[in-house]
């Protein structure tokens, strides 16, 4: 009798054991889903995440190409109004094509981005610019690398503020991401004179100086333009 009361105490033990055993595999199977509907939500949270940032950027880089795209227009229009000879008010008996790998930087800085195709690695875009990137310090003094004539100074959308100055003989040199300007419309410059000051208008990349070199609007490398650059 004794016997089996024992027998029958393990068995019972051992059943408890077992059921013990089973809630234990139960709670961690419960654990383990729980977990993996976390990372599945976490996931599907990152992946539209993600697809609504490479969606925003883009955005803002089809914006950017639709900025060049009107800048085209407005000086190719710009253009048609200009005088295709050097005016007297700014003549300086030598030609701006003569001055090609001789101009000054416009401002003092690092050139960070350069003329032509380039490629958003992150998304495999292709791009083109028309001019040059020149990092600075904000307030950094920008001079007009040629005399002229101020054909446009205001904003500029994908620029911000921006300044085209003519130099005769359908060249054209643009500065832009200005902080202030100091001439307007209509306003002769020297060469070497001080027009504007850096700033980030129209940048999403801190202070810096967007410049290009146009002929005819067709926008040039101004690499070959600039003396630093060409030396």
């Amino acid at each position: 009798m004794m016997n089996n009361r024992r027998e029958l105490e393990i068995v019972r033990s051992q059943l408890e054991a077992n059921r013990k055993k089973k809630r234990r595999q139960a709670d961690t199977y419960r654990e383990n889903i729980n977990h993996m509907a976390t990372e599945r939500k976490t996931r599907s949270q990152l992946l539209a995440y993600v697809r609504k940032e490479k969606s925003a950027q883009l955005a803002a880089i089809e914006s950017l190409k639709q900025a060049a795209r009107d800048l085209d227009e407005k000086i190719k229009n710009l253009g048609l109004g200009a005088n295709p000879g050097v005016s007297g008010e700014y003549r300086t008996g030598e030609s701006f094509q003569s001055y090609k790998g001789l101009l000054k930087l416009p401002v003092k800085g690092k050139i960070v981005s350069l003329f032509g195709k380039f490629k958003n690695t992150r998304y495999q875009v292709l791009n083109f610019r028309s001019g040059i990137e020149i990092q600075t310090d904000r307030g950094e003094p920008i001079q007009a690398v040629y005399a002229g004539k101020v054909l446009y100074a205001d904003w500029f959308k994908g620029y911000g503020n921006m300044i085209i100055i003519d130099h005769g003989e359908n060249y054209y040199t643009v500065y832009a991401h200005i902080e202030e300007a100091f001439k307007s419309t209509g306003d002769t410059v020297e060469a070497g004179e001080v027009i504007a000051t850096v700033g980030d208008s129209g940048s999403i990349t801190g202070p810096k100086l967007y410049f290009e070199v146009r002929h005819h609007g067709k926008p040039l490398d101004p690499m070959q333009w600039l003396e630093a650059a060409s030396s």
